[in-house]
């Protein structure tokens, strides 16, 4: 991947998410259900390509069709006994009903999406599955926004101060919406507690597993940022708790607090606001913790919002990381198998989903001597890819010496254990062919034992002599070296463990013993016809996706 195209994909995952931000400011504008669910539904007509469409609205113990973009035979209104996303699910399932997105918050069902007649495909993938989740977990934020809206909007006869925290609310929804530092986020939950409560004493915990919340911000104790705590009893953490419900460890912990404030976004505590008293000493009416509880929900969407934005930058950093050390481990490996007399010699290695390190190379050390190496380096990524590539400029280098093997494999042991850290290892098998005699030796440092098919003996013979593999011991370690005499129709096959371990869906692996059987099979086949082979088994066997491991194969043939 081109870093045109790295910068033109991470400029489209900023616009969708600026998407998603502009949607949610022109929800939170709207303040009417109905209008809301439309806006919400065309967004996500757009961007999941569906030509129809439908919306609910939840009344009570019903549904009721709130917007028709389409969708023909479905029924105005629905009752139901629970509203589970299994029961709506098998509901709307009887009308072919199978995109279905229900719109929670603090796990009451406000509305359903339904989605039908998608262009050109039948399954979401799992980024627009994940899109779906955001325009619903959008909705149910505006809707319940709306709910606030007209709530205050009654009160607001009773009480011009119920109609200025309602103006206030508005503000903050539109304010947030448009952040994504964590800091810049705090610091407005810190200027609208200021302004509108006269509360200076508060502390923002963010919930990072069940009963462990990280401090954000303490004003009561003025711990540090980063603080993880410990609070028991978050099961109780729905509603705005008072001081005299406080848990044990909460009234501990913060001595001075008057409110605790769970922040919760579809139906989940995803954090707790934990409010002093004010400066004036005023109690907290019900309009006060309502305003609370809406600034706190509105603070904890945007810094989820932040958190997923910060995974997304991350996640794209990995895949750049990835590309590049693709582009390395491809670029190393031979584009043309050399033209040796009477043999066919062929390689061919296909990366997993993740980089890794493998690695086979022919070097024709002159016209009669080719050396033929695989290499399978630990690990995986980027530092796995610049091992490979400092490995097989070291191995091209000490090769046009014309070392003996022993000597060769001795200096490549000792750069590896020199320049790597203790947990850095290659398996190597390399072997030197004289074309005029048909020797080969060979030496294998730890590797699978490739596979020598016999054509007379209609056997196959593993290449075991060697020693250990490469950067394990710095001292010198004297490797045995192996030699065979090719005759004709004798076939050589080199591989990595990607290839035996290859697994299905069921776990089961490709197995040597059945690389084995393939070589007998296909015995007659050039090397080039025989790896092809050996590869398609393989990728039969795994289903085409499911490589854990690189998958490399070297063959080299004695032709009849």
């Amino acid at each position: 991947m081109d870093i045109t195209n790295l910068l033109e994909q991470r400029r489209k995952s900023i616009v969708n998410l600026q998407s998603l931000l502009d949607l949610s400011s022109k929800l939170n504008e709207l303040n009417d259900e109905q209008k809301i669910l439309n806006a919400s539904l065309l967004s996500m007509m757009g961007k999941l390509k569906f030509s129809r469409a439908a919306a609910y609205i939840r009344k009570d113990e019903s549904l009721q069709l709130s917007v028709d973009k389409g969708i023909k035979f479905i029924p105005k209104i629905v009752y139901f006994s629970d509203f589970s996303v299994r029961t709506l699910n098998k509901f709307f399932q009887k009308f072919q009903l199978s995109n279905i997105f229900p719109v929670y918050y603090k796990s009451e069902l406000l509305a359903v999406f339904l989605l039908s007649g998608p262009f050109g495909k039948n399954d979401l993938t799992e980024e627009e599955l994940h899109y779906g989740e955001l325009i619903s977990q959008i909705t149910a934020n505006a809707l319940q926004t709306t709910k606030y809206v007209h709530s205050l909007s009654i009160a607001k006869l009773k009480a011009e101060r119920h109609s200025q925290m309602l103006s206030t609310v508005f503000e903050i929804s539109r304010d947030f919406s448009y952040l994504l530092s964590k800091e810049k986020i705090i610091k407005m939950l810190s200027y609208h507690l200021m302004g509108q409560l006269m509360v200076n004493k508060f502390a923002l915990l963010q919930k990072i597993r069940e009963n462990i919340y990280e401090v954000l911000i303490d004003r009561f104790n003025n711990s540090e940022a980063g603080i993880k705590l410990e609070i028991s009893g978050e099961n109780q953490f729905v509603n705005v708790i008072e001081k005299t419900e406080f848990p044990q460890n909460i009234t501990i912990l913060f001595p001075k607090a008057e409110l605790l404030v769970p922040m919760i976004v579809q139906g989940e505590t995803k954090g707790l606001l934990i409010v002093g008293p004010t400066f004036n000493s005023t109690q907290y009416d019900e309009t006060k913790k309502l305003f609370i509880t809406a600034i706190a929900n509105t603070t904890i969407t945007a810094l989820e919002n932040e958190r997923l934005f910060q995974e997304e930058l991350a996640k794209k950093a990995i895949e750049s990381e990835l590309a590049y050390a693709l582009e390395i481990q491809k670029n190393l490996l031979p584009k043309v198998a050399p033209n040796i007399p009477n043999y066919s010699i062929y390689g061919r290695s296909i990366p997993s989903r993740q980089v890794g390190g493998d690695y086979f190379d022919f070097i024709m050390i002159d016209s009669n001597q080719l050396l033929v190496a695989i290499a399978d380096v630990s690990g995986k990524g980027l530092p796995a890819a610049l091992l490979m590539a400092n490995f097989q400029s070291a191995l091209r280098i000490l090769a046009s010496l014309e070392l003996d093997l022993n000597e060769l494999v001795e200096k490549l042991n000792n750069l590896v254990y020199s320049n790597t850290s203790p947990d850095k290892f290659i398996t190597f098998f390399v072997g030197k062919l004289d074309i005029k005699s048909n020797k080969f030796s060979y030496i294998n440092a730890g590797h699978n034992p490739p596979m020598l098919y016999n054509k007379e003996a209609n056997e196959i013979e593993l290449l075991r002599k060697g020693g250990l593999l490469l950067g394990c011991l710095d001292e010198v370690f004297n490797y045995e070296v192996g030699e065979i005499v090719f005759a004709e129709g004798d076939t050589l096959i080199m591989f990595t463990d990607g290839v035996s371990e290859a697994q299905n869906n069921r776990g089961e692996e490709f197995t040597e013993a059945r690389l084995e059987s393939l070589i007998k099979e296909y015995h007659k086949y050039n090397a080039e016809l025989l790896v092809e082979k050996i590869i398609s088994e393989v990728e039969e066997h795994s289903f085409k996706s499911n490589y854990y491991d690189d998958i490399t194969i070297v063959g080299l043939k004695k032709e009849e």
